[in-house]
């Protein structure tokens, strides 16, 4: 019996978090740190009940035995991020993650999946490149620390245009050149006492222009002449205009040219 046979996945239920926290602190352990690059919380319980709400969250089963875990995020019909997977040291190197991620791609219809890694996860980015996923380009996570973004196309994939956006749409996937950028303002955040940077940018794609609302980290993540991609993206209006904006959960990336 080859591993796929042996490896499937199962929905996590609040029964599994405290193994599955074990689990992942293990994992994500180099040297008695915690790694970078990790789900915020991987080591706390608290934190991994909350995951079961954000994402799809499987246990990657070994016959009988959780040996780790699968966090997905479906991007819409055609797109899908992959969180994190882990699995328990003592079964690493044996094919189990790789099973599990094949079983995983096999229950979504997504035409493309992305993953970021941080460029200290040497592990990490050998893992996916066997998997034939490919580095794209980077972004910044909230501490503006580099994140290499990896994609995998499983069947042909079209980003969308500039010219079809509405107002209210989300789960925007799409690509285009920035072509002018506003100096960054202050504005208040949501907490008491927060402060938040903003700039609006110039987005465009050979259809079309739009307004993209750069935040934070994304400001200094780009610059005019970068050719970007914002996945998982929302479309707003200010003042009658419409405006492209990543939203609390999507992604900016600055691709390769």
């Amino acid at each position: 019996m080859n591993m796929d046979d042996k490896v499937h996945l199962e929905k996590v239920t609040e029964e599994d978090i405290l193994w599955l926290t074990e689990i992942a602190k293990n994992a994500y352990r180099f040297e008695e740190e915690i790694k970078p690059g990790t789900p915020r919380g991987i080591d706390s319980i608290k934190r991994h009940t909350k995951f079961m709400d954000y994402w799809d969250y499987y246990k990657i089963c070994l016959d009988d035995y959780t040996a780790g875990g699968i966090m997905i995020a479906s991007r819409g019909e055609e797109h899908c991020e992959l969180i994190s997977i882990y699995v328990d040291p003592e079964y690493q190197r044996q094919g189990i993650g790789t099973s599990a991620l094949k079983k995983a791609m096999k229950g979504y219809p997504a035409k493309i999946w992305t993953v970021g890694v941080y460029p200290s996860d040497k592990e990490g980015k050998e893992f996916f490149e066997a998997n034939t996923f490919k580095n794209v380009g980077h972004t910044l996570d909230k501490n503006k620390n580099k994140v290499n973004w990896m994609e995998k196309r499983q069947e042909k994939f079209s980003p969308r245009n500039i010219e079809g956006l509405e107002e209210g749409q989300g789960d925007v996937f799409i690509e285009g050149r920035i072509t002018e950028k506003a100096d960054a303002r202050a504005v208040r955040g949501r907490i008491p006492g927060q402060s938040n940077s903003v700039a609006d940018a110039g987005f465009e794609d050979e259809t079309g222009r739009i307004v993209l609302t750069l935040w934070n980290e994304q400001i200094r993540l780009v610059q005019v002449g970068d050719i970007c991609r914002i996945e998982n993206g929302y479309v707003g209006s200010f003042r009658g205009v419409k405006q492209l904006s990543t939203g609390r959960s999507g992604n900016l990336i600055k691709l390769i040219q």
